[in-house]
């Protein structure tokens, strides 16, 4: 299980809590090295005999910012839903679950441009996240990833109008269903041309009217 801790030593870290063995990570100085060190600390008044190890760095994913749906890494869209891959050490897979979405998920948080951006999803190698309404009409944004407070790195998007993407299932099949019933549109219960109405699961589509808050 993931922890992060503050000794009497100011040092923040991030380790995995196995049993009374800690390997913890320096996220203050992400760069300094620990191999073969040694700490004891007490957590709720026991004492853990910690090994400090090798360094884990935040990093972004050369054009692993994506929309969400499409996967598509040309430019994101205010209002969309995009992935950001990257390493994200320690992370505990965490889905948000209610809504507004928080604007810090398990120590994680991202910010386009300095405006917070909702998160639904973590994890050591994924985030989901909303892109802030509020960049409409920019070129280009910065996206800032911090985790726990200490360690951030950023990397510049593209920003479109839009960029429409239909979220998929199985063999890139489209996740469309009849808006009356709400099953599943399928090659074995397909839609009547002039009779069903569709309800098309997709992000991207850019401003809309009567627009919802950012995260709700």
């Amino acid at each position: 299980q993931a922890i992060a801790i503050s000794p009497d030593d100011n040092y923040a870290y991030l380790g995995n809590l196995l049993g009374r063995s800690l390997s913890l990570y320096d996220l203050k100085n992400p760069s300094s090295s620990f191999n073969g060190s040694s700490k004891t600390i007490a957590l709720d008044g026991v004492p853990y005999s910690i090994t400090l190890g090798p360094d884990i760095t935040l990093a972004l994913r050369p054009q692993g910012v994506v929309n969400s749906a499409s996967y598509d890494t040309a430019a994101v869209v205010p209002g969309s839903l995009v992935s950001i891959f990257g390493t994200f050490p320690f992370v505990p897979s965490t889905s948000s679950t209610s809504t507004p979405w928080p604007l810090t998920l398990a120590g994680i948080s991202v910010t386009f441009d300095g405006i917070p951006a909702p998160l639904y999803f973590v994890s050591a190698s994924q985030l989901n996240v909303q892109v802030p309404w509020e960049i409409a009409g920019k070129t280009e944004a910065t996206i800032a990833v911090t985790q726990s407070g200490f360690n951030s790195v950023s990397q510049k998007v593209s920003i479109a109008s839009a960029g429409p993407g239909v979220f998929q299932y199985g063999n890139s099949q489209g996740v469309v269903v009849d808006a009356l019933s709400g099953e599943l549109l399928t090659s074995s219960r397909p839609g009547t041309a002039g009779l069903t109405y569709l309800t098309i699961y997709c992000t991207g589509l850019g401003l809309v009217s009567n627009q919802p808050r950012t995260g709700a």
